[in-house]
């Protein structure tokens, strides 16, 4: 493994998709693999989290995590979206609000709620993804599904704006529950910002902005600040090999409870690391052979 394997966190700027970012980060770091785990509207600014190299190995691990948020809800119309990129479909008057009124509206939307993602969204129908369909006029509304807000604070009420925090699980559709939040005042909205400021136990404190990346930037030469896989995913059960596991890992033999000097957890991935504390593999127990575990991903490799 070299110095370009790791966890890359970037505050994405507007204008720009996920897809976008990581092409630009691919070219401008010279890199052959790349991925985000989890992406981000053009319009939406904030964390992102990029695996680079080996990492996009476990890019699955930080898809499910909970995610927050700073938004801003417009009243007053819509749009297709359901943010700042669609067409306006509907106007409607915008209700006086007071905080009281605001907070109590939130209440009821916090806690696990059933929500139908957006026709214009990266979901597949058919292999194809909706915002596709809904951009040729064949737009899909996927069935509801459950999602949990863990909270909502109110930020700032400026009407027709309405400014929040949210906390919510993965999968959540924030510009859905901005929709639903107007719905529920009794007037029609949109969302008109967004922006990421944590998802997987990683924060947008720890992120950099992409200028400092780019060619001519003063870390270019010594590469952008990774973090490494190991540390990025220290919400797993952690074991630290002997010489003896070392050796079955580095060859693939097939590992038992036996194999190691501590319990290992029943459900779920743990990670291996050495002695370095450099993560070599990533297992789960066999369903079926609850004494044996299989590889999810292994990074022990020979002399480059």
């Amino acid at each position: 493994m070299n110095n370009r394997d790791g966890i890359l966190l970037i505050d994405k700027p507007q204008g720009l998709s996920s897809a976008g970012l990581v092409a630009r980060l691919k070219r401008t770091l010279a890199l052959k693999k790349a991925g985000h785990a989890g992406t981000l509207d053009p319009f939406a600014t904030g964390l992102m989290v990029i695996c680079l190299g080996k990492a996009t190995r476990i890019s699955r691990y930080f898809l499910g995590g909970d995610k927050s948020y700073v938004a801003t809800l417009r009243l007053g119309c819509t749009t297709d979206t359901l943010d700042p990129e669609g067409q306006i479909t509907a106007t409607a008057a915008v209700p006086f609000l007071n905080e009281t009124e605001v907070c109590e509206t939130f209440a009821r939307f916090t806690g696990p709620l059933m929500q139908a993602p957006p026709v214009y969204s990266a979901l597949k129908h058919k292999g194809v993804p909706l915002y596709r369909l809904a951009r040729q006029g064949k737009p899909v509304q996927k069935p509801p599904r459950p999602v949990i807000v863990h909270s909502l604070h109110l930020l700032e009420l400026q009407l027709p704006e309405i400014r929040f925090a949210v906390h919510c699980s993965s999968g959540t559709y924030i510009r859905t529950l901005a929709a639903n939040l107007a719905e529920a005042f009794g007037t029609v909205g949109y969302l008109a910002a967004l922006r990421r400021t944590a998802t997987c136990g990683f924060t947008l404190e720890d992120a950099c902005t992409l200028d400092i990346i780019l060619p001519g930037a003063e870390t270019t030469s010594q590469g952008p600040p990774l973090i490494s896989m190991a540390h990025a995913l220290g919400f797993l059960p952690e074991i630290c090999a002997n010489n003896t596991l070392t050796e079955k890992i580095f060859h693939g033999k097939v590992l038992c409870t036996a194999d190691f000097p501590d319990a290992v957890p029943d459900a779920g991935p743990v990670r291996i690391v050495d002695a370095q504390g450099r993560l070599m593999a990533v297992i789960r127990k066999e369903e079926d052979q609850p004494d044996r575990f299989c590889y999810d991903a292994v990074f022990m490799h020979g002399p480059d």
